[in-house]
């Protein structure tokens, strides 16, 4: 089953539309939605999604001891991305025996239900150095995420203030045994594949892709997007992105390797989780290199920063001056020990 999370009070609309259209276009898969109360559940259940209801607070105490900032951030933004890995355990206490996690903002393409999860270790997405991506994830049975879970809880304990990605790196470097990666595009846009994995043709985007495609999350660059640009990685011009269509379907391929089945898209734009094919052909087709601005989002993210008192945060950061003071800081303070 593919299993779609989100934690929140209130579901966006595009991850509503990703779920139901993920359901559309692979009408073998079964799809179902994490969610944390019974008005969203009854919500899904009526656009045909299985619903699963998670509590969230079963686990307060285990983010109890994050940093104030972090649990206030965007309403729970760090907990909740945490968290929805918890939350897997709503689907195996339904009975479902194996799982593949997709997150709200990830697009499945054609080619995805081709993917042979037989025996497989419980796997994510390979990303960068020292993070890893959830973005899809497969578990393959309740005693596999029962064992997971331990190991994450192990981690958010010993530090409550590391993300999901740092603990899924730290994971699987640990645990090379019991954790494993799927085929994962790099930010050079080569394959980053496990020597256990078998399914050579495909691979999946753990956000390389996506954002070079339709830019990362505005939010996090003060209501701008910029596509085509890899946050100041390598040049983009190793992404050799072609399309072939067939009478029945099409398939996006990443030069002449492998089937993409997977786009982290971080924008929330309805119209990419409609139709995806035709938004990235659009991309494609426009190569606009020039920020986009959204003054919604703009104030959006200044208002965040000001109910958590940090508005002089918001005017440093916005001139690109917050983390040097805040190392300068840092470097006075830890000479002045």
């Amino acid at each position: 089953m593919i299993i779609f999370s989100y934690l929140g009070a209130e579901i966006p609309e595009y991850a509503y539309l990703n779920a139901v259209n993920t359901q559309i276009r692979f009408p073998s898969l079964d799809v179902g939605m994490i969610v944390s109360n019974q008005n969203n559940a009854r919500r899904i259940e009526k656009l045909g999604i299985h619903p699963f209801v998670y509590r969230t607070e079963v686990n307060d105490s285990l983010f109890s001891q994050m940093t104030a900032d972090r649990r206030n951030f965007r309403s729970g933004f760090w907990r909740y991305t945490l968290e929805r890995l918890f939350s897997l355990e709503s689907s195996f206490s339904q009975g479902e025996n194996s799982i593949v996690h997709v997150e709200s903002d990830v697009v499945l393409l054609n080619g995805f239900e081709k993917m042979n999860y037989q025996g497989m270790r419980t796997s994510w997405l390979k990303h960068k150095q020292n993070e890893d991506s959830a973005a899809v994830f497969h578990i393959g049975s309740k005693n596999d995420f029962e064992e997971f879970n331990d190991h994450l809880k192990r981690h958010l304990r010993q530090n409550p203030n590391l993300s999901e990605m740092q603990i899924l790196s730290r994971l699987r470097a640990e645990e090379s045994s019991k954790f494993g990666f799927l085929p994962s595009i790099s930010s050079d846009g080569e394959i980053s594949r496990d020597g256990h994995n078998l399914n050579n043709n495909i691979a999946f985007d753990p956000a390389v892709l996506g954002m070079w495609l339709f830019g990362s999350d505005p939010r996090n660059h003060f209501g701008f997007t910029k596509k085509f640009i890899l946050n100041g990685e390598k040049n983009t011009e190793a992404f050799d992105i072609n399309f072939e269509l067939d009478v029945e379907k099409p398939n996006v391929y990443l030069g002449l390797e492998a089937n993409v089945v997977s786009l982290h898209v971080h924008t929330k734009d309805k119209k990419v989780f409609q139709d995806p094919y035709e938004a990235i052909r659009i991309q494609l087709n426009s190569k606009r290199k020039v920020p986009e601005f959204s003054p919604s989002i703009f104030i959006e993210v200044y208002q965040e920063f000001a109910k958590r008192r940090k508005k002089t945060a918001f005017f440093l950061s916005l001139l690109g001056l917050y983390k040097p003071i805040n190392f300068i800081r840092k470097t006075i303070s830890d000479f002045g020990r």
